[in-house]
């Protein structure tokens, strides 16, 4: 999780998780609001009738997990055209998820217990393209928790990163927040 920096991807311990996930989402919610200051500023300038409004927010945040045990299901979620629910429904997928999911996020129950709780609550996986360390171009997946929260739409992410450059995470936020961003 993080930025590249040089080829030496930047990790985090599990236990640290939360912590550093505070923090990123600390940066952007600030960027954010600067963001939206500055275009209020924007049109209120040029057309000082528009009025603006806010209905709501978008946050996508994506874990690239270099975990080995979660390698094979992944491999599973890339070669199959099952839907992801039907793929956590195997266990030990759905645990070792828990684990992430519950250590960035604070999730209150078992994963499978959120998606069954709560009907807008969905299971999505999303294609991304990383580079190998030996220079291949290969196709990973990322399994992506939708959900909904007050005035927010959640997407939590988790995939397995083997990249050279441990973007995984970088590559898809921006592929499934613009996809998110559209149908909104």
């Amino acid at each position: 999780m993080g930025l590249p920096h040089d080829n030496a991807p930047p990790t985090v311990p599990l236990e640290q998780l939360h912590d550093s996930v505070a923090g990123f989402r600390k940066v952007a919610i600030t960027c954010a609001n600067w963001a939206e200051g500055l275009l209020r500023g924007l049109v209120r300038a040029d057309l000082p009738r528009v009025k603006i409004e806010s209905h709501g927010e978008l946050e996508v945040s994506v874990l690239g997990a270099r975990d080995e045990d979660l390698a094979p299901h992944f491999e599973v979620l890339s070669e199959t055209d099952a839907p992801a629910s039907e793929l956590l429904a195997k266990t030990s997928l759905s645990r070792k998820l828990s684990r992430y999911f519950k250590k960035a996020h604070n999730l209150p129950q078992h994963l499978r217990d959120v998606t069954k709780e709560d009907r807008d609550t969905f299971w999505v996986s999303s294609p991304v393209a990383v580079e190998l360390s030996n220079h291949k171009l290969v196709p990973r997946e990322v399994l992506y928790l939708m959900r909904a929260q007050d005035d927010t739409v959640e997407a939590l992410g988790v995939g397995y990163d083997d990249s050279a450059r441990g973007d995984l995470a970088q590559r898809s936020f921006v592929k499934v927040a613009r996809w998110i961003a559209n149908r909104l």
